[in-house]
Order: structure tokens, then sequence, then C-alpha cells
């Protein structure tokens, strides 16, 4: 590798959060990852053994090539059936070309542009070093209603309803639930450095706790998944070492360095700004801790209005094939009123309504593949725990919303993670080895 510059490095690491992130700003008419796909397509062409890295890796990875199929051919039986059906959604055609040209396409481009620059920990060092970068500057919006007012003004609101006083979005366009599974994904990638980069593991682990942390301030699904990857890394660090001593160290020293970090924060705040933490941010982000004190049932006003979602197509057919319904809510700013044919946010019964219970196993499908290949990776079995995890995020975050079939920072993170996986070596992270040259 040649020498890089500090300021080529932050020139790519902008790259990639652009990328992962997709702001919007209000005077540009699209997302400003487009520009970053346009510039890795252009890289790509002008630079034939990339390219041929990458036709080899859509060749040879099974995952890669199996995602590619399956979304293709998903995409063409749902616009067949949606114009059949007379439903003509076709927000879901939108969603699935722009998942396969810049989720897969773009993100492997996107990995081996990087690979021709750095090392493989380097690369995941920057991907760490984007989402906390991310977290840092949520943290920072709730503290700084004028940095926030500027963000609002400057990026375009994907969702009035992520305008709020206690519920951030950082530099991107929308907050929520989607939001905060990308930066959940963040403390898996500060897991898996922390375990193959032991020499600067609780820098690692600062990042994940301030991961962690930002996640109070986005949304409740995210903090779950944050702390349980962030727990598997300490189980799976203890485990490969087979100290039960190391795990009771790292579960102490992870709890005063959470302590430590909220408690800085804390002292930090305004009168004003405790005020608005204690009575929303506190209340939101542990209200299945408190609903289980007043009444002793763990529920939130999520989970109480995910059980009227759980619903499927009422006949043997809709039920099997779909009835291509992919419609998305009709907002009314004055009065916040959302409707939709299928009123549900569930992933898996979305999915069902819009092409089927077969393609919808078919697609899950893939991602058991994505696990299955990680393991069996020269090192998977090192994280064995952290995939067994985020099989759990992956079940539970389809009972939610469908996050594994958007378009999002999620899929990007997940590819870019897989070739990290297929490609590393820890005797030597500077190969990128298996690519038969």
């Amino acid at each position: 590798m040649r020498g890089i510059t500090r300021i080529e490095t932050l020139f790519d690491a902008g790259l990639l959060f652009v990328f992962i992130y997709a702001p919007a700003l209000t005077f540009v008419p699209f997302a400003l990852s487009k520009l970053v796909l346009a510039f890795l397509i252009g890289f790509t062409l002008l630079h034939q053994n990339v390219l041929k890295r990458i036709l080899w890796d859509f060749s040879v990875r099974k995952f890669l090539r199996t995602f590619l199929w399956v979304i293709l051919f998903i995409l063409c039986y749902f616009l067949i059936l949606t114009i059949g059906t007379k439903n003509n959604n076709f927000v879901f055609v939108q969603q699935s070309v722009w998942l396969i040209l810049e989720g897969l396409i773009g993100s492997v481009l996107m990995f081996n542009y990087l690979t021709s620059k750095y090392d493989l920990k380097e690369i995941f060092r920057i991907l760490l070093g984007v989402i906390t970068f991310q977290s840092i500057v949520v943290i920072l919006t709730f503290f700084s209603v004028g940095l926030r007012d500027l963000i609002n003004a400057v990026l375009v609101v994907s969702d009035e309803r992520h305008i709020s006083s206690y519920r951030m979005r950082g530099l991107s366009n929308g907050g929520g639930a989607g939001l905060s599974y990308v930066q959940a994904l963040g403390s898996l990638v500060a897991g898996v450095l922390m375990i193959f980069d032991k020499p600067s593991r609780l820098k690692y682990l600062f990042c994940a706790v301030v991961i962690l942390i930002s996640q109070m301030f986005i949304a409740r699904t995210g903090l779950i998944f944050s702390f349980l990857l962030l727990f598997s890394t300490l189980v799976q660090e203890a485990y490969n070492r087979k100290s039960f001593l190391r795990l009771l160290w790292q579960f102490v020293f992870g709890g005063i360095l959470i302590a430590v970090v909220f408690r800085l924060a804390m002292s930090l705040m305004s009168d004003q700004t405790r005020i608005i933490f204690d009575e929303l941010v506190l209340n939101r982000a542990f209200e299945f801790y408190y609903n289980y004190e007043d009444s002793g049932t763990l529920e939130t006003r999520s989970t109480t209005a995910l059980e009227n979602m759980y619903f499927l197509p009422k006949h043997d057919l809709g039920l099997l094939f779909g009835e291509g319904l992919w419609d998305v809510a009709g907002q009314n700013a004055s009065t916040l009123v959302y409707g939709r044919k299928v009123n549900s946010d569930v992933g898996f019964v979305r999915m069902i309504f819009a092409f089927g219970i077969i393609l919808t196993t078919i697609y899950y499908g893939v991602y058991i593949l994505f696990l299955r290949e990680i393991y069996k990776s020269s090192h998977g079995r090192d994280i064995l725990i952290l995939l067994l995890t985020l099989f759990l995020i992956f079940v539970l975050g389809e009972t939610k919303e469908p996050f594994l079939i958007r378009m999002s920072g999620t899929s990007k993170i997940l590819v870019l993670f897989y070739l990290f996986m297929m490609y590393y070596n820890r005797k030597n992270s500077n190969l990128i080895t298996g690519y038969a040259k």
C-alpha cells in the first residue's frame, strides 16, 4: 500500500459517511450518496484490476450472487403482480432498484475502492470512526438547539416526526428505528475490532459505549440491539480467551466506562435540557422498565401498537403468492394522519402482502446464507456468539420493521462486514486473501 495522507483518509471517511447515511441537502434534489455511487463507478471503470476483483467477488461469493438474483426475481415478480392486481405500488420497485444498485453493488464498489488504498483493519477503523462520529453529532444536537436547527434547515427532513427536542437524527435525513439499526451495527463493527485488534480494544470499547449512549436519543430498538452486541462482544472475547475472570473484569470496566461517559454528559446539561432528558429521553428509552414498576408488565407504546399489526392476507393465494401491496403512509402535515392499505410496520407482514410467504422465506434464507458463509470463513468461529446475536437481531428487527429489505445504511454495512470477514486473514491483515489475481 502506498502512503496515504491524513487529508486523503478524511476524504475517504467523508465518502463513506455520505454513502452510508445518504444525507440530502435542501437545495439538491437527490441524496448525496448518489454522487458517491457515481464516483465509485468512475473509479472502478478507470482501474481494470479493481473491476476484475469486483466481478470475481460476484462470481465466487455465494451470498452476493444469491442476494442479487433473489432480489432481481422478487422485483420482477412484484412488478408483474402489482400491475396485474391494479394496486400499482411502485415504491417497492424503486426501493429494490436502489437496494441492488447502491445497497449491494455500491457497497462492493466501496469495499474494493477502500481495499485499493487501506488494509482491512484500517477500513473497519474508518467505518467505526464514521458511525461513532454520527453518534457524537446525535448527542451534540440534543445539547445544542442551534446546531439542531441548523441541521434541520440544511438537510431534507424525510418525516416531520423526526423533528423533535428529544429524538435526534444527527447528520441524516431520518431518525427513529431505521437510524438506530444502522448505529447498532456500529456496535458490531466495534466488537469485531475488539476481538481481532486486541491492542486497541479499549479504544473500540469507548466507541461502542458512545454509540450505546447515543441510542438513547434515537430509538429503543437500537439501544437494545447495541447493548446485546456489546454484551456479546465481552462474552465472546472472554470465551475466546477461556477466562471467566476476564469476562468479569470486562463487565466491571465496561459498566464503569458507561457510567463515566453518562455522568459526563449529564454534567454538561443545562437545567432545561436536564428536564427534557429526565421526562422525555429517559422515560421513552426505559419505558418498559417504568411500566414494569407501575403495572408489572414489560410493554411500551410501541409494543402495544404492534399488537394490532400482526395479521396475514385473508385468502390462501394472497398468503402464498402475495397481493402486490407495498404502499407507504400518506402524511397529512396538519393532522399527522398516516394511512395505508396494509396498516402494519412489521417486516415479514409487509413482505408477505407484497410477494407472498414463499418468496419471503426465500429472501430471509439469503441472510441465513450470509451468517453461514461468515461463520465458515477463516475466522468466523472467533465471532460465533456475535453472529448468533446478529441472527437474533435480524429476527427481532423484522418483527418491528422491514429493515432487511430496505435500501439503507443497514444493507451497506452488512455487505461491508461480509466482505471484511470473507477476506480477513489475522496473520496478515494487509493481504486481500482468497482473490486469484
